[in-house]
C-alpha cells in the first residue's frame, strides 16, 4: 500500500515552483521535538534511515508511528506525511491542513488557485485509499484533526 501511495504521489508538488523558495524550506527544518506522522506499512521503510528518528506516539487512542527527521533526507524517502504536506483530506476534499498556516506560506488566503489540480488529486486519491484499506487509522487521524481543529476555528 505505501509503494503505491508513493507511485500515486510521484514527484507532485502543491504548486508549479519550488515552494520551499518561498520559505526558505520551513517544513523541512527538523529538531529532536517534532515529526510526521507515518501511514501503516511505513515506518518498516525507513526504519534504517539515518536522518529520521521513528518513535511511538498516541494519536487519540491509536498508537502510531512518527519520524521525527534530522532536517535532511533524501526527498526520495520522505514520509507520506512530508509528500502530502500541508494538506489533508476532510469529509472526502483536500483542504490545507490548519496546523501548517504558522510555517507553511501557501495557507495565505486567496492563493488556493495556484495549488496544482494534479498534486490535490493525488493527495485526494491517496488518501481515499488509506481510507478504504486501513479505516481504523483513518478515523484516529481524523479524530486527531479535529481535536487541532478546536485551536484553529
Amino acid at each position: 500500500m505505501i509503494l503505491k501511495a508513493y507511485r500515486i504521489m510521484a514527484d507532485h508538488t502543491p504548486i508549479c515552483a519550488d515552494c520551499g523558495e518561498l520559505c526558505g524550506k520551513a517544513c523541512c527544518h527538523g529538531d529532536k521535538e517534532h515529526g510526521m506522522m507515518l501511514f501503516p506499512e511505513e515506518a518498516s521503510r525507513i526504519w534504517h534511515d539515518p536522518h529520521f528518528r521513528i518513535e511511538k506516539r498516541d494519536m487519540c487512542g491509536e498508537s502510531v508511528w512518527f519520524a521525527v527527521c534530522d532536517g535532511h533526507c533524501d526527498r526520495k524517502t520522505r514520509p507520506l506525511s512530508c509528500r502530502i504536506y500541508p494538506f489533508v483530506l476532510r469529509d472526502g476534499a483536500v483542504v490545507f491542513d490548519d496546523r501548517a498556516r504558522r510555517i507553511c506560506p501557501l495557507g495565505d488566503h486567496g492563493v488556493d488557485e495556484y495549488y496544482d489540480p494534479r498534486f490535490l488529486e493525488a493527495v485526494r486519491k491517496t488518501l481515499a485509499s488509506y481510507q478504504k484499506h486501513y479505516p481504523r487509522f483513518f478515523a484516529a487521524w481524523q479524530r486527531a484533526l479535529a481535536e487541532y481543529d478546536k485551536f484553529f476555528r
